[in-house]
């Protein structure tokens, strides 16, 4: 395999990323120089990644053009918003051919599903290597599969080759896209994510619960199943404290109410509270006593290795990219999806036998320091980066 001293790479944002994709990118930059590896970017806007990218001293460009739109469920409207996105995307398209030309990169290296067609293409015109990061898993039953057909078609096109977050998203992938496209676990600076969490969680108007959720108020992340296994517990006689970070924790948000309304009627409203987006939650998660993940859609789950590295144990649903992060009564417990019944006794295993969390604790924080850590991502990409470009 070649080794390249130094590899140029031109990343294609958005520029107003999500916080797990925004908070990697922060990490994967501020590691990056210790491995020789040159990551400068190209934004559509002025979003809060760009301005933090900015902050840091990233060489740091913006393009303009609109936010692409997501590929919609129904396979009708997916030409509709081709139609109507063509216009802009030939813009964007021309503006990145540009910047590729000008600076002339070792590699272009892109995370949304549809700049990477757009920067997929333009790396094409321009004879550079294209790389595609996947942060999300494709819905393998939406249209009777047809969806992920089409569409892994159609950015097996545009890539050279796919990274992927974890083996659940690169199990989601067909045909060629699949077999070009490599699992790569997400890294994370681990010992600054702990430090931040003692830090903070040594502020007095830190708050903390029995049990800590991380994540968006949407039905896709159920948290309505862990409200019933608390339920569950509560006629058990156990009565333990919850508390939900993440939003929209207002009553417009129709899931919110739906959570608080079960809560109610199981009589426990008074054990959860809900403290809607926080801009830094590793201060909650290290004074709460177990970090809980519902949902069994999840490409990798940041909040369980942010969990692990505070020190926290952890119980996640035993599906998709979390199941994959944790090793059963070794590293964290699992349950099966949809069922509270298995969450409420984890989490009365886990907060009755203050020993056990702590050896399952030090135990993930071992694992994750090994495997997570973002000098070892770091490597991994470099090897594929240096592996797409031996082919060139």
């Amino acid at each position: 395999m070649q080794n390249k001293d130094n590899i140029d790479v031109a990343v294609v944002l958005i520029g107003n990323e999500g916080y797990g994709i925004r908070r990697f990118l922060i990490d994967q930059y501020n590691a990056a120089k210790d491995h020789n590896i040159s990551f400068h970017y190209i934004c559509l806007h002025r979003g809060e990644l760009y301005e933090k990218l900015s902050n840091l001293g990233a060489d740091i460009k913006i393009i303009g053009g609109k936010i692409p739109k997501p590929y919609p469920p129904n396979l009708l409207k997916v030409f509709s918003v081709f139609l109507s996105s063509l216009v802009s995307n030939c813009k964007s398209f021309k503006k990145i051919c540009n910047y590729i030309n000008s600076t002339k990169p070792s590699l272009v290296y892109t995370h949304d599903p549809t700049l990477n067609s757009v920067g997929g293409l333009a790396a094409r015109r321009c004879g550079i290597k294209s790389i595609r990061h996947f942060h999300g898993q494709l819905n393998i039953k939406r249209n009777w599969g047809l969806s992920r057909i089409l569409l892994s078609c159609w950015l097996n096109l545009c890539t050279d080759m796919g990274l992927a977050i974890s083996q659940t998203v690169r199990d989601s992938l067909w045909g060629s896209l699949k077999k070009k496209t490599y699992c790569v676990y997400n890294g994370l600076d681990i010992p600054e994510v702990k430090q931040q969490g003692e830090q903070l969680a040594g502020v007095n108007n830190c708050e903390a619960a029995d049990i800590v959720c991380v994540g968006r108020l949407v039905n896709i992340k159920k948290q309505h199943i862990l409200i019933e296994s608390l339920g569950i517990l509560a006629k058990q006689g156990l009565s333990y404290s919850l508390i939900f970070v993440g939003g929209p924790a207002e009553d417009t948000n129709p899931y919110y109410h739906k959570l608080k309304k079960k809560a109610e009627t199981l009589g426990i409203s008074d054990n959860i509270k809900f403290v809607g987006q926080v801009q830094n939650p590793f201060g909650i998660i290290t004074k709460s006593r177990v970090s809980v993940l519902c949902c069994d859609r999840e490409g990798f789950g940041y909040v369980i290795p942010e969990s692990m590295a505070c020190g926290t144990p952890v119980i996640v649903v035993d599906a998709a990219g979390p199941s994959e992060l944790v090793e059963h009564d070794k590293t964290g417990l699992k349950f099966k999806p949809d069922n509270a019944t298995e969450l409420a006794e984890c989490l009365r295993i886990l907060l009755s036998d203050e020993a056990k969390a702590k050896e399952l604790s030090r135990e993930a924080y071992s694992q994750i320091s090994q495997n997570l850590s973002m000098k070892t991502h770091l490597r991994q990409i470099k090897e594929k980066f240096c592996e797409v470009l031996d082919k060139s």
